[in-house]
């Protein structure tokens, strides 16, 4: 549960950061919005894998 917490924070903070760069676009926007974006698959990645990991164990335990 908490590993959940921790994604619906994660992505609400980066989704309200990238609608901003959206809603202000400039070439060096655009560049931060790209970036942002890599960094937000990364993690969306990295934290699914978590996530995978934390049902397992959790699936062991019981």
């Amino acid at each position: 549960a908490y590993g959940i917490g921790l994604i619906t924070d994660l992505k609400a903070v980066v989704n309200a950061r990238t609608k901003d760069e959206i809603f202000q676009p400039s070439p060096e926007r655009g560049k931060q919005y790209q970036i942002y974006t890599e960094i937000y698959e990364k993690l969306l990645k990295a934290l699914h894998t978590l996530g995978q990991d934390v049902q397992r164990r959790e699936g062991d335990e019981l």
